[in-house]
């Protein structure tokens, strides 16, 4: 499903779960949670599994099964990038490789959803969540040059002292979020597992990943 038919099906879902919500909001009374999280994120570009950090506030109406959400969530991941050739050769103008090059991906999302509950026990309860969401990205690159010139150079020089490259980019854009969710609660504290589907457009194309967290909401 692309990026915009995604958009489409998320914010009409959001405003059936918002006229379906109303009678409840004017019958009972409004409750608030907060909670923290943390996890792991997967599929973050083509980065090794990296982590997730969440913060959120859940706003509703006792009895209701639909709520609002907002939240602040950090996630990042790291990989290694191999056989990236470097800087040219002092001597030669050969490309020398990296000895040691890695591309890390932090984004900082700021997101409102909703959340609606598939099962009300007293207890154990599952929902799912979705919503837009504001995510700055910063990509840093850091490379260390260091070894000899590649084979079929006119030269043999080695760098005798290796240094390192470092290189920063900075995107804001907007995105999508989905996923389901599950909490069991423990008397005044509820123990919570959700995972959920990002998607983040950046002008220049999009970026996945799937936060899997475990948090605790008060």
């Amino acid at each position: 499903m692309r990026p915009s038919l995604l958009r489409i099906t998320i914010v009409a879902a959001l405003g059936a779960l918002a006229t379906s919500a109303a009678p409840a909001v004017a019958q009972s009374p409004r409750e608030i949670h907060t909670g923290i999280a943390a996890g792991a994120t997967l599929g973050q570009g083509r980065s090794d599994p990296g982590f997730a950090l969440l913060g959120a506030a859940d706003v509703g109406r006792v009895g209701s099964r639909v709520g609002l959400r907002g939240e602040l969530l950090y996630t990042r991941a790291s990989r290694e990038v191999r056989g990236l050739l470097g800087v040219p050769c002092a001597e030669c103008s050969a490309l020398v490789p990296y000895s040691r090059a890695e591309r890390t991906e932090q984004n900082l999302g700021a997101l409102l959803g909703a959340t609606y509950r598939l099962t009300d026990a007293s207890r154990l309860r599952s929902y799912v969540l979705g919503g837009l969401g504001v995510y700055r990205t910063q990509t840093d690159f850091e490379g260390t040059v260091g070894s000899p010139c590649p084979p079929g150079s006119v030269c043999i020089a080695t760098l005798v002292e290796p240094y390192t490259v470092h290189e920063t980019e900075h995107r804001l854009g907007v995105g999508l979020h989905l996923g389901v969710g599950s909490a069991v609660r423990f008397g005044a504290l509820e123990l919570t597992a959700e995972a959920r589907y990002h998607v983040l457009e950046r002008g220049v194309g999009s970026r996945r990943m799937i936060p899997v967290t475990l948090g605790v909401r008060f």
